[in-house]
């Protein structure tokens, strides 16, 4: 890889001829010259990145340091253990979608370098410091591109506007920092995404179009059923969905989805989420969230939960009551109280909730077919708050976490089912159920701080949740062996729980389990058969 510093200074990697050094100068003369266009600005670095099989080299565009590129775009993603900007631009080259790059020195990976590479597509809408990164452009010519682009929304909005001298414009320098999330001055003054839209007609956030409930309010949104609207928390009343305005162009951004990142969309696609932060470079929808550990995480680094963005919205209250319930008529209703619901038509006289339909299908043998015309909004899924984020726990959990009488300070986790980490005070934590600052009649008449340090356990969930420990006695000799010797091979029955014990009343090996564990019968100690106390035999 070759990497070209201002008006010529060359930095030639190892093993590389100083013949495609001279290329490289060459290349940027040319780019200086007009061949590409203007040389980077001052302060910012222009790289050359070597082809894949040592073909020709490639530009890639001006590099800033310590600046974040923030686009607005239907794609982005990140790739780990890059360790250079030069490489993060490759990744970037290979492809297409990829508009620019941001590369991360330190991401605090668990493993391997610690480098990480994001790929953005979209329009650049605005650059904030981040110390620590590394943004640039796919090519040479984008920087160009986002200049122009800015100018001529200014010369557009002048036209459109000439006395509006005080109408914010697009910037005449580009190399000035930009405002994060600065919109095309056409739609400054319209509605944001989720708000009233009924005066300006028009949304501020790409992908999004102002629609109609009645004559008293309309909202910014990226599609409308007519019909009751599920996550509408206001009223049941059906929306008219009749479009005001131009939708604005774009793709609206992708909410994350399941495990996906999200601190660059700082939303949830799954109705009762909400992004929250584990560090600078990463963030993850959840339920809930504790700072310290998260237990079903692949580390043990700790999370700091800032909330980012807004927790998605579920079914609206009204919803239940209001709705049409499994199996009942909904062709009136137009919506559903169950869940995951859809309304679909049979007919004009007849619908029902389903999840889905298959047109033409009859729901049983004989029966009529059906039209499956979806008629209003599907009732969202919502995240189950009980449950929360409990899931299978991280290897490292059984290997770092307390047991309880243990410290904890340094671990901040523990292995007990409902015990948390709590402070007596600046030198000692344990792991409890329960704690209070009151004296404690077990420990002396001594007050605790009762802080609490990282989440509260939910056992040992090693294989599912909830966490289960199951045992069984069997006979070797009878068909109870080669039986369980069968359960151990299809790891069924205890032996898919997370943790079991098998007792016999003699020696016996039933095999590996899959971990590749030895499983061997505990054997049940003999003892003599007594007499009981009225004179009969002990059994």
């Amino acid at each position: 890889k070759l990497s070209l510093l201002g008006a010529g200074a060359c930095l030639v990697a190892a093993g590389v001829a100083a013949a495609r050094c001279s290329a490289a100068l060459a290349a940027s003369a040319d780019q200086r010259d007009g061949g590409l266009g203007s040389a980077a600005p001052q302060g910012q670095v222009a790289l050359l990145v070597e082809a894949p099989g040592g073909g020709a080299v490639r530009l890639c565009g001006p590099t800033v340091d310590d600046v974040d590129f923030e686009y607005v775009g239907p794609w982005f993603d990140h790739i780990d253990h890059i360790a250079s900007v030069e490489e993060c631009c490759d990744k970037c080259q290979e492809e297409p979608r990829c508009d620019g790059f941001t590369w991360v020195r330190d991401a605090k990976l668990v493993d391997g370098n610690p480098g990480q590479c994001w790929r953005k597509s979209g329009r650049m809408s605005g650059r904030r410091p981040k110390p620590g990164v590394i943004s640039g452009f796919r090519e040479a010519a984008d920087s160009e591109k986002h200049q122009e682009a800015h100018k001529a929304a200014k010369a557009q909005r002048r036209a459109e506007h000439p006395d509006d001298a005080a109408a914010p414009m697009a910037r005449d320098n580009f190399d000035e920092p930009l405002v994060p999330g600065v919109v095309d001055d056409r739609y400054a003054n319209c509605a944001a995404a989720g708000d009233g839209c009924l005066d300006s007609k028009c949304c501020k956030d790409p992908g999004y179009q102002c629609f109609t409930k009645n004559d008293y309010w309309a909202q910014c949104m990226t599609e409308c059923h007519p019909g009751p609207n599920p996550l509408d928390q206001v009223s049941g009343l059906p929306w008219a969905c009749n479009a005001l305005g131009e939708r604005h162009p774009g793709e609206a951004p992708q909410c994350a989805k399941g495990h996906d990142d999200c601190s660059q969309s700082k939303c949830c696609s799954e109705a009762g989420m909400r992004c929250f932060e584990k560090n600078s470079t990463y963030a993850m929808c959840k339920v809930a969230c504790e700072p310290g550990a998260d237990l079903t995480a692949d580390d043990w680094f700790p999370w700091t939960c800032k909330p980012l963005g807004d927790k998605s919205m579920g079914a609206a209250p009204w919803v239940a009551e209001m709705c049409s319930k499994g199996g009942a008529d909904c062709s009136k209703t137009q919506c559903c109280a169950e869940l995951g619901m859809q309304c679909y038509l049979q007919s004009q006289f007849w619908g029902e909730c389903k999840p889905s339909c298959e047109p033409g299908k009859p729901t049983y043998p004989g029966g009529p077919a059906w039209a499956c015309t979806p008629v209003g909004s599907r009732t969202p899924a919502v995240a189950d708050a009980s449950t929360g984020d409990k899931q299978v726990v991280g290897a490292w959990v059984t290997e770092r976490c307390s047991w309880p009488l243990e410290s904890c300070a340094d671990s901040q986790c523990c292995l007990e089912v409902g015990a948390q980490c709590f402070t007596k005070d600046n030198t000692w934590a344990t792991c409890k159920t329960s704690c209070s600052t009151l004296p404690d009649p077990k420990d002396g008449n001594r007050t605790w701080d009762c802080e609490p340090l990282g989440p509260k356990s939910y056992g040992l969930a090693t294989k599912g949740w909830p966490s289960l420990f199951c045992v069984t006695l069997f006979m070797p000799s009878r068909y109870e062996g080669p039986l369980l010797t069968q359960h151990l091979q299809a790891n069924a029955g205890i032996f898919a729980c997370d943790g079991f014990d098998v007792f016999a009343a003699e020696n016996a090996t039933l095999g590996k389990a899959k971990d590749g564990t030895l499983v061997k019968a505990l054997v049940v100690p003999k003892i003599d058969v007594g007499v009981s106390q009225d004179g009969t035999a002990g059994n």
